[in-house]
């Protein structure tokens, strides 16, 4: 059996003063790149596939050379 995994980022960060939390960085890696790598390390055999919406014009490069399905 394969599993799947969907990370959500597709928020707006409005309650956050509009500064997208998805590449607030922990580390030098942003959170939506980290969250990324975490789902691909997992190996579950299914796709990784990524919503986002808000923010996608500085989300997406964030994945880029990932193996991830960008949805949004």
């Amino acid at each position: 059996m394969t599993i799947g995994i969907i990370l959500l980022a597709a928020g707006a960060s409005t309650r956050f003063g509009g500064k997208p939390k998805q590449l607030i960085t922990f580390n030098g890696v942003t959170l939506v790149r980290r969250a990324g790598e975490m789902a691909l390390a997992a190996e579950l055999g299914g796709p990784v596939v990524v919503v986002v919406g808000g923010n996608k014009d500085v989300v997406v490069p964030q994945l880029d050379g990932r193996p991830v399905r960008i949805i949004g």
